[in-house]
């Protein structure tokens, strides 16, 4: 090892973040002691083994390894994500960063694999959630205090007007009736006047001098409530581009996760063996061509032919069979010839009729070989082979891919849960079969974000209100979605599986990108999402001291401007913030609401 080699393992040694190299063949390369630390695994079994073999089985490190495909399949190299990482029972959460392992080659950069570099941050996300519990502790305690104290200061006012009005009828009625009326002034004390301090404070408002009231003009205002979290940006609609032809991958035009246009060429396709076929082809319809030819015209077909030739020898020969026949009798009648010759010409006679009867049936049979039934079945031999000829002449003209749509290139749908070892990511030299999904087109005419939403939130989202998304990869841009899904069941993945609180899917899509939001936007970016749950640009809103709830019916005091009269209104309640309350119904802009004493 020479100095430098020994230099950077002393580097990679001493780090205290793991390090772990994968090369293109899935090999792992370099596996630190600091990653090994972190993943509780030996460096000598990891080093040298394929990437799958080791960490695919592990189902406690999936946040690690679909980091680590993404990098593999270029969706998402160069951001630093947070994952989940298992070790037995315990735990551990990694920042994990990716990129291209590169060397040059010939004066060219390629890659030669991807770098991975990870930390330990659970302590810091522990004290990180501590802190926010200890925060959501500290607002409700707040607010439980705030409520307690407006509580105990209404019953202050009540009691202290109420106390004002028991010594003024004290004072009266020990004036009026000192003695004989003092047993009934302690009954009024103890049976009247205390149950009815609860009225005093609602008439307080009514009995005090109306140049000392307090009031507040109903004026419409904007107000909107929304529910936060997070996503990754996806194309709006995912077309997947399947092998016309079965062959090989002759050149490849694209990278994954790159632009391109409607009709842009992306595959070659080797076509030697379809080329066969297409001979093939070719040679059976031109055998099926000659036989429709025969058959058309059969009549003249030297079978036929041959066949009538012989019906005809066969009659020649038996006129002189015959006639030989006539001179043996008149010969034998008249004793020239013996009997024997007579009856040798007769036997040759049957036997030439037996021959004429046999040709005339091999022509009958001949003959029918192209009757009406073979036609048929030469023509629909014809029609099969030109039917196939030209299948395969179209096959060749499409041995190129294009893309149907504009968007990015993404992998084929089978290949998007594979691993990296085993994904059939589209390269030359690949064998394909006709209709096997090659690659997918995410069209970025839109975008769609997908997140989750806890069991408490869920129920204030439905389909089209209006998203706000944003994102820190993307600062500048603001879009404008709606929700266009809803899940109606919980995920049963990772919260589940760590006893977190079940979630929901919720998806958003935005349509009509500019040409600049598509060259910024990237497939895969983090983005943040506010859901507007309610949004009112004209509420009437008053503070929540006004709103008075008796026997379970909100109302509230309006004073006239004119005479100072007030009037007991009952309001419709809707959204509630920490100061104020909107009124839905019982209240026009302009209404002067009239405040408790000393708010």
């Amino acid at each position: 090892m020479d100095q430098e080699a020994l230099t950077y393992k002393n580097i990679l040694d001493n780090m205290t973040d793991g390090v772990m190299t994968v090369d293109r063949d899935g090999l792992v390369t370099t596996f630190n002691p600091a990653a090994a630390r972190l993943l509780g695994l030996d460096c000598d079994e990891v080093v040298g083994r394929l990437f799958a073999e080791v960490f695919i089985s592990m189902r406690s490190m999936d946040d690690f390894n679909q980091t680590m495909l993404d990098a593999v399949y270029d969706v998402a190299v160069g951001f630093q994500r947070v994952v989940e990482v298992g070790l037995g029972e315990q735990a551990r959460t990694l920042t994990l960063v990716t990129s291209y392992l590169q060397v040059e080659h010939e004066g060219e950069v390629q890659k030669a694999g991807v770098i991975a570099v990870f930390s330990d941050i659970t302590e810091v996300k522990e004290l990180r959630e501590t802190e926010l519990r200890l925060a959501d502790a500290v607002k409700k305690q707040h607010a439980e205090l705030q409520d307690a104290y407006l509580k105990v200061e209404e019953n202050n006012r009540t009691l202290a007007t109420a106390l004002k009005k028991v010594q003024m009828l004290r004072v009266a009625a020990t004036v009026i009736v000192i003695g004989l009326f003092a047993a009934i002034g302690a009954y009024s004390w103890n049976a009247d006047i205390l149950p009815a301090a609860s009225d005093l404070l609602a008439t307080a408002s009514e009995t005090q001098d109306p140049s000392a009231r307090r009031t507040v003009a109903v004026a419409p205002r904007m107000i909107s409530s929304s529910i936060s979290l997070t996503g990754r940006l996806e194309p709006l609609r995912t077309v997947d581009v399947a092998s016309p032809i079965s062959g090989k991958v002759a050149a490849v035009h694209f990278t994954y996760g790159e632009r391109v246009a409607k009709g842009q060429r992306l595959i070659d396709l080797d076509v030697a063996a379809t080329r066969k076929e297409y001979r093939s082809a070719q040679i059976s319809h031109i055998t099926a061509l000659k036989r429709f030819n025969e058959i058309r015209d059969w009549a003249s077909n030297a079978e036929v032919m041959n066949a009538r030739r012989s019906v005809r020898r066969a009659e020649r020969e038996l006129e002189i069979r015959k006639r030989q026949v006539e001179q043996t009798t008149f010969l034998l009648e008249r004793g020239v010839i013996p009997a024997s010759e007579h009856e040798t010409a007769e036997r040759a006679l049957r036997d030439q009729q037996l021959e004429i009867r046999t040709s005339r049936e091999s022509l009958q049979d001949a003959l029918a070989k192209g009757g009406p039934d073979a036609r048929r079945v030469a023509r629909l031999e014809l029609d099969n082979a030109a039917a196939r000829l030209h299948e395969i002449e179209e096959t060749l003209k499409r041995t190129a891919v294009h893309s149907p749509v504009d968007g990015v290139v993404l992998q084929a749908p089978s290949d998007r849960n594979k691993t990296a070892m085993d994904a059939g990511k589209v390269a030359k030299g690949r064998s394909v079969s006709e209709g096997e999904y090659l690659l997918s087109i995410g069209d970025l005419e839109g975008l769609s974000v997908r997140g989750r939403v806890d069991e408490v939130d869920i129920v204030k989202i439905r389909r089209d209100q209006l998203v706000r998304i944003t994102g820190d990869a993307f600062p500048g841009i603001r879009l404008r979605g709606k929700i266009v899904h809803v899940s109606s069941q919980a995920d049963s993945g990772l919260q589940g599986r760590r006893g977190g609180p079940p979630s929901f899917e919720v998806t958003a899509a935005v349509r009509g990108l500019t040409g600049e939001q598509r060259e910024r936007l990237r497939v895969g970016m983090s983005a943040d999402l506010q859901i507007v749950t309610h949004e009112n640009p004209n509420a009437l809103m008053v503070p929540i001291q006004a709103v008075r709830l008796r026997d379970g019916e909100p109302s509230v005091l309006v004073m006239d401007r004119e005479t100072g009269d007030l009037r007991k209104v009952s309001v419709v309640p809707g959204v509630t913030t920490v100061t104020a309350v909107e009124i839905v119904a019982g209240l026009e802009p302009g209404d002067e609401v009239v405040l408790p004493p000393g708010t």
